[in-house]
């Protein structure tokens, strides 16, 4: 048999690396999946979280048991809370620095703000992976969350100037580490917001809020936990008339609450005797 009539011999035992056929220019980019998708029902808003990568950012910022879920579904007014921290990563604080510094500088990145791969491996074999997160899908998160709001956020404005507040708003009233007041065993008592959660029920709609207070056990100041519950309403209610209500700096309720405030500090640790 000469040269020319040999058959070719294949090694069977390397890897086989098929080429997948690309069409197009080299330029086009294979479609990414949308990182997330908007769903609306009844009038809520919410946003279901597809992209691996903008969960884990997400998560940082959003104490939510559902972050934990596949592909989670968040309201909108969730994400509206966190809006400042989430404008703050992508650098577009207002705030921050004006329009020349941030076409010299860029923005301020905390650790926190940074996916470490070596950790999350997982999160690197996606079309999201990569050193850093890509926070290009976070910002049109951000632009959809400032959309959905720019007209309510003046309705709830013009509520809060009328002193009334319609139930599915009241998450605008009660953020993480508002002071508050509230009606407890006969007693006006003074906290501060923890957290806030809607809740549906077959019964109705209602609102937990979950507040800290300053407790003394005669020896010690300790941190309470208290939690109060709002019912669904129709139309408007007037706020002072809420079950929990936010507390003015400059209000006479204020006043009350820290001269009273200074008395227990006083007489709460250790015994006293009147002479």
């Amino acid at each position: 048999m000469n040269i020319s009539q040999q058959v070719p011999i294949f090694n069977t035992n390397l890897p086989v690396n098929p080429v997948i056929p690309q069409t197009g220019t080299s330029n086009e980019r294979i479609q990414e999946p949308d990182p997330f998708k908007v769903e609306r029902n009844n009038g809520d808003v919410s946003v279901r979280l597809i992209n691996p990568v903008l969960i884990e950012i997400l998560r940082r910022y959003l104490q939510a048991e559902s972050l934990y879920e596949r592909n989670p579904k968040i309201p909108a007014h969730e994400l509206f809370l966190i809006l400042p921290k989430l404008k703050k990563v992508i650098g577009q604080d207002s705030g921050q620095k004006n329009d020349t510094q941030k076409t010299q500088e860029s923005p301020e990145i905390e650790a926190d703000d940074i996916i470490d791969f070596r950790i999350q491996p997982h999160l690197y074999n996606t079309p999201y992976g990569g050193p850093y997160y890509n926070n290009v899908h976070l910002k049109s998160l951000v632009d959809l969350i400032e959309k959905e709001y720019e007209s309510r956020v003046c309705e709830i404005k013009e509520m809060i100037d009328n002193r009334v507040i319609s139930f599915k708003n009241l998450f605008y009233l009660f953020t993480k580490g508002q002071d508050a007041y509230a009606l407890w065993n006969g007693c006006i008592i003074g906290a501060k917001i923890t957290r806030t959660t809607y809740h549906r029920t077959i019964a109705g709609d209602y609102m937990s809020i979950f507040t800290e207070i300053i407790d003394s056990d005669g020896a010690s100041f300790i941190r309470g936990m208290k939690t109060f519950t709002i019912i669904e309403w129709e139309g408007v209610c007037e706020i002072e008339k809420l079950a929990v209500v936010p507390l003015p700096e400059e209000s006479p309720i204020h006043n009350q609450l820290v001269e009273r405030g200074r008395k227990f500090v006083k007489y709460a640790i250790g015994p006293h005797y009147i002479s």
